[in-house]
């Protein structure tokens, strides 16, 4: 009798067996073993079937036979064994000493068993160093139930069964018997002959031009094409293994060995030829383009499935949206089409350019989440976001910040005409711009800006009648780095005027575009000409939103000399602001 083993009507053995093989973790390596912080458990999930889909559902609804057998490791290699056995009574209830068992649970004669191996079962702390493996044997058909792993009635059969993983065909999870079968999960790497391999909940592959050398470089560079043919993507962060194509439904990672040695830390181009399905971009490494090509498009798209993966930004976790993630320090750029049917996040606290002509079409919201900035710098006549056909983009400021910035103000357009924003916290900033784009909304849980900074020309942006938009928000919404011209409040020459100056903000195309209580949430600070200060905005019949000001009796007399001070000193600070 196997260690562990008691008296029961019926007596099932299951693990490795007595004889030694590998038992590896998703990179190849190590015996993932109890000292590691790892659980063995054979049990059933009763009537529910577990899928890969499925997995944030396997704890509700497993229930543990038996657990934490024999384990042993022969010295420092990943060769290992482990084994155990434990009692079914007559009443179809485990025997088991197993503290985790479900000795309360009744194992009815058909229920599936599986060996589930996992260093963390909570769904809600599966993060990018979770693994897991779930593999059993099913009844194909040819096969009788005595030769599969189901509950026997223990009630007329006092027959042992031995559960050994050499008789497994079906892994859930991970991949067993050298990969003659691999379920769900991310494996990095297969070492050849193995028992056992668990699986991660990460989707990446990673950017790399020199094959199994370690590292992504090719000489000083990681310049290439992505296309549909190319050998240029690696299972393995660290580059160490032989190179494959990209696979759709998956995180694209730029780049190998994340600054290790090899890794890209330079400015490269990968080129984009053809279209593919991703479920993120992951920006690590050195200063990267994504390039047009012929046909190039990046689709996003989670194919309705949830990945761990950790942000570089403190979040590590499961998430079910799709994205784009640039580290803390780091600037990409994309300049091939994008697309979407959903939502997609901007996260990582880098920068985020999309430039270039080509057009994308979010039909979701695009999210910019707390210090990550996405920079609009599109050429051409096409909305480099937010391309009409159909759909609508939602920009949603979180914590974030949408710069826009322009070569050729007149010329280029960044959005579409039903792009709407979603301000709820972070900034607007302003370049070298003139934008046109859909309603405003604030829901504003901090204090927020709009800021017209870093440029000598004009900045413009305007957006459509948010009048029916309700502003929950008791924050407000400041305007800084302004430099217009203000309503003049006073009684008289020249009062009434204002607006039309090198800064502009609409909101609609007349003086209804926001309610007064909208525009009470708008303040300008410190504006360029006037006392240092915040003052309260006012909407203009043309819909553009301008400070107030009353003039001092001495404007009046000199007021050539102010507005001639005013554009001096605008003229130094944009100029200190650019450098």
């Amino acid at each position: 009798m196997l260690p562990g083993a008691l008296a029961a009507q019926i007596t099932i053995n299951w693990g490795t067996g007595l004889s030694f093989n590998r038992i590896v973790q998703q990179d190849g390596t190590s015996v993932p073993s109890p000292s590691n912080g790892y659980t063995y458990e054979l049990g059933t999930f009763g009537s529910f079937v577990p899928t890969a889909d499925n997995f944030d559902q396997w704890a509700d609804n497993w229930h543990a036979f038996d657990g934490d057998p024999f384990f042993y490791t022969a010295g420092g290699s990943n060769l290992g064994l482990y084994v155990d056995s434990a009692g079914l009574s007559s009443s179809q209830q485990t025997t088991s000493s197993y503290t985790g068992a479900d000795t309360g649970y009744t194992f009815s004669p058909g229920q599936q068993a599986y060996v589930w191996i996992y260093n963390d079962n909570d769904p809600n702390s599966i993060n990018t160093d979770t693994q897991w493996a779930l593999y059993t044997q099913l009844i194909d058909g040819t096969s009788t139930i005595d030769k599969a792993w189901q509950m026997p009635d223990a009630s007329t059969s006092t027959t042992t069964r031995s559960w050994f993983v050499s008789s497994a065909d079906t892994a859930v999870w991970g991949g067993v018997d050298s990969g003659a079968d691999v379920g769900g999960g991310n494996i990095i790497s297969t070492p050849g002959s193995y028992h056992v391999q668990t699986a991660g909940f990460t989707a990446g592959v990673f950017w790399d031009i020199n094959g199994s050398t370690a590292g992504a470089t090719n000489s000083t560079t990681a310049t290439g094409t992505w296309n549909s043919t190319n050998t240029n993507w690696s299972n393995d962060p660290t580059g160490n293994i032989t190179t494959g194509t990209f696979t759709d439904y998956k995180v694209a990672t730029f780049a190998a060995n994340d600054g290790g040695t090899g890794a890209a830390s330079g400015t490269y181009t990968v080129t984009k030829v053809g279209s593919e399905n991703v479920y993120g971009l992951d920006f690590r490494d050195g200063t990267v383009t994504i390039g047009h090509g012929s046909g190039g498009e990046i689709v996003f798209d989670t194919n309705g499935k949830q990945i761990a993966f950790d942000d570089g930004a403190g979040n590590n976790g499961l998430i079910d949206t799709a994205f784009v993630n640039v580290h803390s320090g780091h600037t990409a750029t994309i300049q091939t089409a994008i697309s979407s049917n959903q939502d997609v996040n901007v996260t990582g606290g880098g920068t985020l350019v999309l430039s270039g002509s080509q057009t994308g079409e979010i039909d979701g919201t695009l999210s910019i989440q707390n210090g990550t900035t996405l920079q609009m710098s599109g050429t051409g006549t096409n909305p480099r976001l937010g391309f009409d056909s159909g759909g609508t983009t939602n920009i949603s400021i979180d914590g974030g910040t949408l710069f826009i910035e322009e070569s050729s103000p007149d010329t280029n357009i960044q959005f579409g005409s039903t792009t709407t924003v979603q301000f709820t916290g972070g900034t607007i900033a302003v370049g070298n711009a003139n934008e046109s784009l859909s309603t405003l909304s604030l829901t504003l849980d901090s204090a927020s800006n709009i800021d017209f900074t870093g440029e000598t020309t004009s900045s413009k942006i305007a957006f459509a009648d948010s009048s029916g938009l309700d502003w929950s928000s008791s924050e407000t919404l400041y305007v800084t780095d302004w430099a217009g011209n203000p309503l003049n409040l006073g009684t008289g020459e020249g009062a009434g005027t204002g607006g039309g100056g090198l800064d502009q903000f609409f909101i609609g195309s007349n003086g209804n575009g926001i309610t007064s209580d909208q525009l009470s949430k708008i303040k300008f600070v410190n504006p360029y000409g006037l006392a240092p200060g915040v003052y309260d905005a006012y909407i203009l019949s043309t819909g553009e939103i301008v400070p107030g000001v009353i003039p001092e009796p001495s404007t009046y007399a000199f007021g050539g000399c102010l507005i001639l001070l005013g554009a001096l000193d605008f003229y130094r600070r944009r100029k200190k602001a650019a450098q």
